[in-house]
């Protein structure tokens, strides 16, 4: 907050310039600081969503597949019990 209001109180161009590079920098270290701290949370996986609790609609909406197909690749899939995504989601298999 000081070196914003610095920012906006300083007539020497010279000297703006540098707080703004510093300001930016502090911005910078608050957002992977906050970022990094999210990295040790594990998110429930969401037993929830199965193919039973779509609808048939949306089976072929969002899966481009029927309900019926659908249920007869799972087996073929070979899914393991839990699949973990690039985004840390979870999933029953």
């Amino acid at each position: 907050m000081v070196l914003m209001c610095k920012v906006k109180t300083t007539e020497d161009k010279e000297e703006k310039f540098e707080l703004h590079g510093k300001l930016r920098q502090l911005i910078v270290l608050y957002f992977f600081t906050i970022t990094s701290m999210d990295d040790d949370l594990k998110e429930c996986p969401r037993y929830d969503r199965t193919i039973q609790s779509f609808s048939e609609s949306d089976c072929k909406i969002m899966l481009e597949f029927k309900k019926t197909d659908l249920l007869q690749f799972l087996p073929l899939l070979h899914l393991p019990d839990e699949c973990i995504f690039d985004n840390r989601t979870k999933m029953a298999g």
